[in-house]
């Protein structure tokens, strides 16, 4: 970005500004507003093959995410021979400020439902893909944000869902859950 402006004697003086960033539907959570983080969550949303039919073909992928020097890392940790459409094997390294893993679902939208569950491991028979009942997250995504004490960054086909580690009641965990659009009418990366 270049910057032109006068001095105090009308003469023109003018600079290059150091390199900006635009982020595109900034949500005010420092995490989702990187754009190191952005592109690695996208990229597993892409890996997750969300838009593959049948469903049954679909998975959840996942990892972690530090910070060091240098500035953000988001490692994937899930273990490839427990792919399902429905859950996710992964770990969490030393360091971690989040863990986050892929719903390849749509939710429900409008007069749109929710996607179908297939039947596969790990999915609940003839459901739809449920966003209500604890805000986003699934029983284990909860369990697994208190166990760790971090925060589970989820994203779907159409939102992301931020855990609070701190909120252990359940009957909390839905109206605790914060939520960000980013494929949907209001907001696209």
């Amino acid at each position: 970005m270049s910057v032109v402006t006068t001095d105090e004697e009308g003469y023109w003086i003018g600079g290059n500004s150091e390199p900006l960033t635009v982020i595109r539907c900034p949500t005010g959570d420092s995490i989702l507003d990187n754009g190191i983080f952005r592109r690695a969550f996208l990229q597993a949303k892409k890996d997750s093959w969300a838009d593959s039919l049948p469903f049954s073909r679909r998975r959840e992928v996942g990892g972690y995410a530090y910070f060091d020097s240098t500035g953000i890392h988001v490692t994937r940790t899930e273990d490839p021979t427990k792919y399902s459409p429905c859950s996710v094997s992964y770990g969490y390294g030393s360091g971690a400020v989040l863990i986050f893993h892929v719903h390849p679902f749509n939710p429900p939208e409008g007069f749109t439902p929710a996607d179908t569950l297939p039947t596969a491991v790990g999915c609940p028979v003839g459901q739809r893909y449920d966003v209500k009942m604890w805000g986003g997250p699934s029983t284990e995504d909860w369990h697994a944000s208190i166990t760790t004490g971090l925060p589970s960054y989820i994203i779907d086909k159409k939102r992301i869902y931020v855990t609070n580690p701190r909120v252990t009641d359940s009957t909390l965990w839905a109206d605790s859950t914060k939520k960000y659009d980013w494929n949907t009418r209001k907001c696209r990366w």
